[in-house]
C-alpha cells in the first residue's frame, strides 16, 4: 500500500474517566519528508506537566506547558527495520490542532495533528473499540514486507460492524467469530480510494485478530492487538510486582509445542488448553480450540485457519492420547491428514520484576530473503529477565538476549522445525511498548528478514 508505512492509531478513554488535559487521547499526526504526506500515531497523556504516550514501538516523554508540546524519545523507525534515533516534537495546541517542527531520525519539517475520531465506546460485542492492526503487504505492485500499523475502530450492532480507519467509515460483518470488511479506503500516502476487503478471525481465548487483506491489487496478512480503552501509565508493572500462578487441574492444561507434516515440512504451531472437567478450551494460532478430554484421550474439533496459507480456512480435527507427559495421535486439518504430536512447552514461571517476563504469542512474516515473501509463523518465546539479561525458550533452543530501555536484543542459535537439521543464528531487534503491552520488531535467520509482533498469552494458561 505504500513503500513507506502508514501507522494510525486511535484511542478511547474509559466510561467515566475525567480528562485532564485537552493534549489527552490519540492524534493523527501528518509530517511530509519525501514528497508525500506520511501518518503516525502518537498516544499522549499529560500529568501536571509531564507528558507520557506512545508512537510505534515506543514510548513517548516531554512536557506541556501553556500550549506548548516538546517530545524528545528514542524513536524506532517502522519504514526501514533496524533503524532507530532521537524523535523530537516541538508545537503548539491551538483551536484543537497540533502544529510545529519535527526531527525523526534526521528527517525534519512542519507537522500538523488533529484528533482521531473513534466509535461510541462500550457495547456488548468482544470486537467493539480500538485495535492496533499490523499489515506485511505479501504480494500486488507495491514493496512486498513493507509493514504498515493502522488503529481501526469497531463498533457491532447485531452482526453489523461500522467504525473509522483514519477518515473514512468501516463496514463489515462479524458472525461465529469471522471479521469480513469491504470498504472503500484513501490511502493518504497516494491520495486516492481502492476497496479494502479483510477476512480475519477474532480469538476471544487471548483477544487478537488475525487474517488477511487486500487493497486494490496489494495483498497483506493481518495481526490485531486490543488497545486499552484507557491511557495505561508507562509504569504498568512496578519493580517487585509478581503474577500469582493459578495450579494447573489437568495434566494437560498449558502450552504445548504442536508439530505435525500437512506437506512433507514439518509444521509447527502452539497449542494452549485448559481441561474443566472434561471440557477442553483453549488457542491454535488465531482460533478458539473445543473439544473433550477424559481417561488420557483428547478429541478437538474446531474452525481453524492455516497460517501458513493465508485465507485458507477448514474444520481441525485432532484425536489423540497423553502418555508419559506426551501427547500423540492423528489429525486432519481441511484435505491434509496424518499424525501429530506434541511437547509441554519449557517455560519459566510467570510473574517477575521485569515487563517482558512472561510468555509471548509472536506472529512473524518474511519481508526478505529465499523463503516465501509473505509467509507468516507463530512462535512462542518464553523470556525470563535478570538486571538486563534475558533467557528463556523458543521451541527447544535457549534463548539470549538484552533488555534496556524497552529494547530488545537477541542474538542465539535456532533450530527451525521446518528446517530439520539446519541450526542458523535469530538476530531480533524490537522495541517492549509498556502502553499498550506489545512488542514489534524485525529479526533475522538466515538469510531471510522478518517482521514480528507479540502479543502476551494470559497467565491463566500456564
Amino acid at each position: 500500500m505504500k513503500n513507506l508505512s502508514i501507522i494510525v492509531c486511535f484511542i478511547l478513554f474509559a466510561a467515566g474517566s475525567t480528562v485532564a488535559s485537552e493534549l489527552d487521547g490519540v492524534w493523527n499526526l501528518l509530517f511530509d519528508f519525501d514528497t508525500h504526506p506520511h501518518q503516525n500515531n502518537l498516544i499522549l497523556k499529560v500529568t501536571g506537566t509531564e507528558v507520557t504516550g506512545r508512537m510505534w514501538a515506543d514510548d513517548v516523554y516531554g512536557t506541556y506547558e501553556n500550549g506548548k508540546l516538546a517530545l524528545e524519545f528514542p524513536y524506532s523507525f517502522p519504514y526501514l527495520p533496524g533503524m532507530r534515533g532521537m524523535a523530537r516534537f516541538d508545537g503548539e495546541l491551538k483551536d484543537g490542532i497540533l502544529t510545529g517542527d519535527y526531527n525523526v531520525c534526521g528527517w525534519q519539517g512542519p507537522f500538523r495533528a488533529t484528533k482521531a475520531i473513534v466509535a461510541p465506546l462500550g457495547g456488548a460485542y468482544p470486537i467493539d473499540g480500538l485495535w492496533n492492526c499490523m499489515i506485511s503487504v505479501s504480494g500486488g505492485p507495491h514493496s512486498v514486507g513493507t509493514t504498515t500499523a493502522m488503529l481501526f475502530s469497531f463498533k457491532q450492532y447485531g452482526t453489523e460492524v461500522t467504525g473509522r480507519l483514519l477518515e473514512d467509515d468501516v463496514h463489515g460483518t462479524h458472525i461465529d467469530n469471522r471479521l469480513h470488511l469491504e470498504f472503500p479506503w484513501t490511502d493518504p500516502y497516494f491520495g486516492y480510494a481502492e476497496v479494502f476487503k479483510i477476512d480475519a478471525g477474532y480469538s476471544a481465548f487471548d483477544d487478537v485478530i488475525f487474517g488477511t487483506g487486500t487493497w486494490g491489487e496489494d495483498e497483506y496478512t493481518i495481526s490485531a492487538s486490543r488497545v486499552p480503552n484507557h491511557i495505561v501509565p508507562v509504569e504498568k508493572f512496578p519493580a517487585g510486582e509478581k503474577i500469582t500462578k493459578i495450579e494447573n487441574i489437568s495434566e494437560i492444561d498449558g502450552v504445548w509445542n504442536l508439530l505435525f507434516d500437512p506437506d512433507g515440512h514439518a509444521h509447527m504451531n502452539n497449542l494452549i488448553l485448559k481441561v474443566s472437567d472434561t471440557i477442553v478450551t483453549g488457542q491454535m494460532w488465531e482460533d478458539q480450540v473445543h473439544g473433550t478430554y477424559k481417561d488420557g484421550k483428547l478429541r478437538l474439533r474446531f474452525p481453524y485457519t492455516s497460517p501458513y496459507v493465508p485465507g485458507s480456512r477448514g474444520m481441525a480435527l485432532f484425536e489423540g492420547e497423553y502418555k508419559n507427559g506426551e501427547l500423540s495421535g492423528s489429525y486432519e486439518v481441511g484435505t491434509w491428514q496424518g499424525p501429530f504430536s506434541a511437547t509441554k512447552a519449557i517455560l519459566g514461571e510467570p510473574g517477575g520484576s521485569s515487563p517482558l517476563d512472561g510468555l509471548w504469542n509472536c506472529y512473524v512474516t518474511v519481508y526478505s530473503g529465499p523463503s516465501a515473501h509473505g509467509s507468516t509463523l507463530p512462535l512462542l518465546f518464553n523470556f525470563k529477565v535478570d538486571g538486563t539479561e534475558i533467557t528463556g525458550r523458543l521451541w527447544e533452543s535457549d534463548v539470549k538476549g538484552t533488555f534496556e530501555g524497552n529494547r530488545i536484543t537477541l542474538d542465539f542459535p535456532y533450530a527451525d522445525p521446518f528446517y530439520p537439521g539446519q541450526v542458523k543464528n535469530l538476530k531480533l531487534t524490537a522495541g517492549y511498548g509498556a502502553f499498550d503491552d506489545l512488542i514489534t520488531g524485525t529479526y533475522e535467520w538466515g538469510e531471510d528478514r522478518y517482521t514480528i509482533i507479540g502479543t502476551r498469552v494470559p497467565v491463566f494458561v500456564w
